[in-house]
């Protein structure tokens, strides 16, 4: 392989995903058919957004290696990002038909059902992927958070030590523990384990958003909503049928459960209103969030003013 495509290679585990584009593109030049090329460029398009040039471009590579698990592998990551779930389960299957002996793509298939939210499927793949490498990072996340989405604490819990003592300076180590914290109702400890992941890493969403809802759950209305947003949560999940009989057949659950929801948005975002001034607000939002809050908090102060408003006309 020609020296463009290593420094595409090395450029793109940088993240430095234009130069790698350029690299890449030299590498294609010298070698047209170069299949590595096109799914090192695949690669660094998709990271760039560029979603459907980089499926264009995984197909490329796969005309010209149709056996080459890598870039299967490769069409279901762009897949991924794209959003297309059912083309990046057809994929990255493909992949695994192909080497089934790679821990890598079995996290990779767990990601992709976990993007659609089905914890049994991802504790499958993670599984098998720990079968092959007991100390797989992406593997060991994917089960953890399984075991969250499925709302299986005890479990999560006993996990989420062993993923402590494996990664201990991963950020997704420390926000899996805030997030099974603030599910046992222990907030003190969920700031805890949210700030040594942010001080990891200052990026991570899932810290973030990890920290937004311990410093809310501060609030004892608030916290008391979200137990209740927790426990009907389970309930539906857990007792379909009944939930949607329920739904149907009374009215005045219906429209309990809507009044409820819509109580429980409307504390959420006044609760976001006030973290702003907060001494963690200014790393807690995004300049979006923060204008997107305070519109919210203006639409509620023009609400609340037009209803004293027609009180005082009404007396």
């Amino acid at each position: 392989m020609n020296q463009h495509y290593k420094k595409a290679c090395l450029l793109a585990e940088q993240g430095r995903y234009s130069l790698a584009e350029k690299e890449a593109l030299a590498a294609l030049a010298e070698e047209p058919n170069s299949d590595r090329a096109y799914n090192i460029l695949s690669h660094c398009q998709a990271n760039q957004q560029r979603h459907d040039e980089a499926i264009t471009l995984a197909h490329k590579a796969i005309a010209l290696a149709p056996d080459d698990p890598f870039h299967y592998y490769r069409l279901a990551c762009v897949y991924k990002g794209a959003g297309q779930y059912k083309p990046a389960q057809k994929a990255i299957a493909t992949s695994l038909q192909l080497d089934p002996n790679r821990a890598e793509t079995y996290g990779i298939a767990a990601s992709i059902y976990q993007k659609q939210g089905q914890p049994n499927q991802m504790l499958a793949f993670a599984d098998k992927g720990l079968a092959l490498d007991p100390e797989h990072q992406t593997c060991w996340n994917m089960r953890v958070l399984a075991l969250l989405i499925a709302e299986r604490m005890q479990d999560a819990e006993t996990e989420v030590v062993r993923l402590l003592q494996l990664y201990p300076n991963q950020a997704f180590s420390h926000s899996a523990r805030g997030w099974v914290a603030i599910y046992r109702g222990k907030i003190a400890h969920s700031l805890e384990a949210f700030k040594a992941a942010l001080q990891i890493d200052p990026n991570s969403g899932w810290a973030r958003s990890g920290m937004m809802e311990a410093l809310k759950s501060q609030n004892r209305l608030y916290r008391g909503m979200l137990r209740y947003n927790l426990w009907q949560s389970r309930f539906r999940q857990s007792k379909p049928g009944v939930f949607w009989a329920l739904w149907l057949m009374l009215p005045p659950v219906r429209s309990l459960y809507i009044l409820m929801i819509f109580f429980f948005w409307v504390l959420s975002y006044l609760c976001d209103v006030a973290l702003r001034f907060h001494p963690y607000g200014s790393l807690l939002f995004t300049a979006r969030e923060k204008a997107w809050n305070s519109g919210v908090a203006l639409m509620l102060g023009g609400l609340l003013l037009a209803g004293l408003g027609l009180a005082i006309a009404s007396q």
